[in-house]
């Protein structure tokens, strides 16, 4: 049985590219989900400041911006 190097080097090489598709969507996901998470993260300190009574809370420093 003899294994034929040019085609196993090209099934890795497509392997190679769908694992990197793969990584840079998951990395993508990621970034979608943590910029979710530091945006309700603002919603909540906003809604705890003007629940303290403070209506003319800061709103321009939402998500610790100024």
């Amino acid at each position: 049985m003899e294994i034929d190097i040019k085609e196993e080097q090209e099934k890795i090489q497509q392997e190679i590219q769908q694992l990197t598709v793969m990584a840079n969507q998951l990395q993508q996901q990621r970034q979608e989900v943590i910029n979710k998470v530091i945006m309700k993260q603002g919603q909540l300190e906003l809604l705890d400041r003007l629940d303290k009574g403070n209506p003319s809370a800061d709103i321009t420093k939402v998500n610790g911006v100024a």
